[in-house]
């Protein structure tokens, strides 16, 4: 027997998302070097993709990629130098069917609370979670859910993915009127800001739909829209069945908002911490959201949200934004208005968002990660 493997199952490495969080957020690669610390070969295992090697180096890690979930299950059932396997993404069926690897130590963290879209497959889901040794939860929404559907209170813990606290809280030393040529707002702007990769579930049109209203009423403000346009993404097959609009620019447009709204693109971790420091209100419409990493950076920027009601946001959130239904475009506008009136409102929740943002900070957060994985080990 060689070294002890850790293995990381993911749904595709690199993802959507890799080259747009900072290493220090990086949900995935920081469990592998945590493992390393603790002596173990660390690797990220997934299915072939089309133009990818069948192993790969990405960031100093090895990745591997298997023909079928048959092929990575088995292999790594034989593999006795698998110790422990920490699984990502409830729907990709490698991450739920290796639960049954009972040889193996395994950890799942669903990254959803929705155990699936019809009662069979909710049925099997938690048929399958229920074998693993731990389930990651990462909000308190989501570990309600699993309690009260019969999981082992014992095996659920509230792990919630880490941002980089130091890093946005800290102040950007460009002022907002220099920034303002490169977002295209005027001096003197309200400005509201999202940032996310736009995908239909983030209902950018009902924050389109909710900033003309607002807008409208109050012309000295301006909308900067930053993360890629991912409303045709194939990756996505819920996308096909859900509502919305073709691109982004397409809503921007057929709303008239062209002078008035940013579309910003993908930006780089800096830039989005300049968008922040510069806006005054963040807003989110998510219906669902597993966590919105990009709410909490916004959060640790003290900037005030606007957030959909869902339960991923207001039991973490409570009192300390302003909350909309995900479709509500009439009561985003509204809540819009309440920051825009009362600026001595919109300080005191950035201020005290601020302070809470501290507990999500990685550091923290890898040591409880490390404790956990040192107590499924010696179970």
């Amino acid at each position: 027997m060689g070294k002890p493997k850790f293995i990381k199952i993911v749904s595709a490495y690199p993802g959507a998302c890799t080259d747009q969080i900072l290493p220090t957020e990086n949900y995935i690669e920081r469990k592998l070097v945590i493992m390393q610390q603790k002596g173990f070969d660390a690797e990220i295992a997934t299915l072939t993709e089309k133009g990818l090697p069948a192993e790969q180096e990405v960031h100093g890690f090895k990745v591997r990629r298997y023909t079928s979930t048959l092929s990575m299950l088995w292999n790594l059932f034989w593999d006795k130098d698998v110790k422990m396997i920490h699984s990502f993404l409830r729907p990709f069926l490698p991450s739920l069917l290796a639960g049954f690897l009972f040889n193996k130590k395994r950890i799942i963290t669903p990254s959803t609370y929705i155990l699936g879209s019809n009662s069979l497959i909710a049925w099997i889901s938690k048929l399958c979670m229920k074998r693993y040794d731990r389930v990651i939860a990462q909000t308190p929404y989501e570990m309600e859910i699993y309690l009260k559907e019969g999981f082992d209170p014992r095996k659920v813990a509230l792990l919630p993915c880490a941002i980089d606290y130091a890093y946005f809280s800290r102040k950007i030393s460009t002022d907002k009127k220099s920034l303002a040529a490169k977002y295209g707002f005027h001096e003197g702007d309200f400005i509201a800001c999202t940032v996310a990769n736009f995908r239909k579930f983030k209902n950018i049109d009902i924050i389109l739909e909710a900033f003309k209203k607002f807008h409208f009423q109050y012309p000295k403000s301006h909308l900067i829209l930053a993360g890629k346009d991912m409303l045709q993404s194939e990756m996505f097959r819920e996308q096909k069945t859900q509502p919305g609009p073709r691109s982004v620019r397409e809503a921007i447009d057929s709303l008239g908002l062209q002078d008035s709204v940013t579309l910003a693109g993908s930006l780089t971790t800096e830039e989005v911490r300049e968008v922040h420091h510069l806006s005054d209100v963040f807003v989110n419409s998510s219906d669902p959201e597993a966590q919105g990493i990009a709410v909490y950076e916004a959060a640790a920027s003290g900037i005030a949200l606007c957030l959909s009601d869902i339960g991923a946001f207001t039991t973490v959130f409570k009192g300390l934004a302003l909350y909309h239904l995900p479709r509500d475009a009439e009561k985003l506008a509204s809540n819009l208005e309440i920051y825009y009136a009362d600026k001595n409102l919109r300080m005191r929740y950035g201020r005290e968002l601020q302070e809470l943002m501290h507990s999500w900070d990685y550091p923290i957060q890898e040591k409880k990660f490390s404790e956990l994985y040192d107590e499924v080990l010696k179970e």
